[in-house]
């Protein structure tokens, strides 16, 4: 089995929390103890978790970056779900959201795309296995180790996976710049996958096809698209806000 270190006091303690893979060391520079890292300390200790002090330079060398805060943890590599499990919990549910990111390759954005898909609820993230950052380290400390509390899925086909969901009643939705549809003119409040496009190029062709309608957000200025990060947390919580507003006497 593969190892990997996670870096960061965020991400590692979202590890230790979450207990979704196997911590084996830590490894830690002797600094401040706030409150997240006492913590993240007692749960070390609790899970049996060989503890090392180092010096910050072998620190950056085994983390590979000196944006580690003073930790680094070995660890089992993420482990994603698998896609029939997400069906069957998303067939449970009479509302659903699963966000789907057709290619998206930047370990910033897809980080940062999976911290607001966690704080704004969403039931599942979709990634194809070709063409897409996956979930590492950078992504993990992007993330600020909510990614560790995402369920997240490989496909390797990403139109059948849409096609799947259509079976148990999603809309698909996808994102196109210009399109004539914008996102305040959708009902978001049953079962939505939504879609968003590789930092480039947007969702592809062959993946437009099997979207039920396009939308786009309305760009007022001379640069022709948001960083598709942004527009993820715009759209996740025009959801959230039509959800809750549909749960208000």
């Amino acid at each position: 089995m593969a190892y990997e270190f996670i870096y960061g006091i965020q991400p590692v303690l979202q590890v230790l929390v979450e207990k979704r893979r196997r911590p084996l060391k830590l490894l830690l520079h002797r600094s401040q103890k706030t409150p997240d890292l006492k913590r993240l300390l007692h749960l070390a200790r609790q899970d049996g978790v060989l503890i090392e002090e180092v010096d910050k330079h072998r620190l950056s060398q085994t983390a590979k970056t000196t944006q580690h805060q003073g930790v680094a943890l070995q660890t089992q590599e993420y482990g994603y779900k698998a896609f029939d499990h997400l069906i069957s919990l998303l067939k449970q549910k009479t509302q659903g959201i699963v966000l789907v990111l057709d290619q998206i390759q930047d370990p910033q954005n897809l980080g940062a795309i999976l911290r607001t898909a966690h704080c704004a609820g969403v039931d599942g993230v979709i990634l194809p296995e070709k063409g897409s950052a996956l979930v590492n380290p950078t992504v993990l400390k992007a993330s600020a180790g909510a990614a560790e509390a995402v369920s997240v899925t490989l496909v390797s086909n990403l139109a059948g996976a849409l096609g799947e969901l259509k079976k148990i009643g999603f809309w698909v939705v996808g994102t196109e710049a210009g399109a004539s549809k914008t996102f305040w003119d959708v009902d978001f409040r049953g079962r939505v996958a939504l879609i968003l496009g590789n930092e480039g190029v947007g969702v592809r062709n062959l993946i437009k096809k099997r979207c039920d309608f396009l939308i786009s957000l309305p760009l007022l200025g001379t640069i022709p698209a948001l960083n598709v990060s942004v527009t993820a947390g715009i759209l996740l919580y025009e959801v959230l806000r039509q959800r809750k507003n549909l749960k208000t006497p």
